[in-house]
């Protein structure tokens, strides 16, 4: 089987072929000409196109054609990159808001195959210890039951939840919930309340609470959350608990949403 030409990437291949297919137009290009214009070898860029093909990123220009112009899949790919990239210019911008109001450590995070991911973070106070557990850097995965935020996705994706009390629930701390049935009750409750919580459940000494950010249709795509250093158990800040849903319904009618 032909291979691209030695140090091309797969994907940069196929990234190739999508930008020499843009600037041909609506008329469409060959794929002589692809092969001419992109130096790859025949066999090589028919077999990028059938997967292009299936995947909805190129078309036909018509039944008897063999000119290849954008599919419909590019559309709809360049629509989710920029709602992408406005979640994240979002995300920064109301952690560094949110942190400066509570003047506690602030996280975004999103939902990854049962983890949350720390997008953005923010601290109000600046004496923080970078390495203290509650102020994870941008990149930082935990898992989902043991956090305020994780508790968010899984109270409002009831799909997610039940695969995710298939697995062993691992804990963190000696109040990490562990126990599949109690933590399909802690969801429900979340959802009841409209925020979640975590008391001393990732690190001891450490408390969170959390609020989801709601995308288009109706789907929680993100979570705002303050944690905070405290020897003791979890009590409601009602203070942060109104600045936090102002900013969460703020971000999400920014990107399309519509808070609950």
């Amino acid at each position: 089987m032909a291979q691209p030409p030695e140090g091309l990437n797969t994907l940069e291949s196929a990234f190739g072929l999508i930008q020499l297919i843009a600037k041909s137009g609506p008329g469409g290009i060959s794929a002589a000409r692809l092969c001419a214009e992109s130096g790859m070898p025949r066999r090589t860029v028919y077999r990028y196109l059938a997967s292009l093909l299936a995947l909805g990123m190129v078309e036909l220009t018509g039944e008897q054609s063999s000119a290849y112009r954008l599919g419909p899949a590019v559309d709809d790919l360049a629509r989710y990159s920029s709602r992408q990239r406005a979640f994240l210019r979002q995300s920064v911008a109301r952690v560094d808001a949110l942190a400066r109001a509570t003047g506690e450590i602030v996280h975004c995070t999103v939902f990854d195959q049962g983890s949350v991911v720390t997008v953005a973070v923010a601290s109000g106070n600046p004496a923080d210890d970078p390495d203290a557990p509650h102020l994870a850097v941008v990149g930082t995965r935990r898992a989902a039951h043991s956090t305020a935020s994780g508790k968010v996705f899984l109270a409002y994706q009831p799909g997610a939840l039940e695969a995710y009390t298939t697995r062993e629930l691992t804990a963190r701390t000696q109040f990490t919930i562990t126990q599949p049935a109690a933590l399909r009750e802690e969801c429900r409750a979340t959802a009841a309340r409209g925020y979640a919580i975590d008391d001393h459940e990732w690190a001891i000494g450490v408390c969170c609470v959390a609020v989801p950010v709601w995308g288009e249709r109706n789907h929680v795509v993100g979570a705002l959350s303050v944690s905070w250093a405290t020897p003791d158990r979890f009590r409601v800040p009602k203070a942060f608990l109104a600045s936090m849903k102002a900013a969460a319904r703020e971000f999400s009618e920014s990107i399309g949403g519509k808070p609950q």
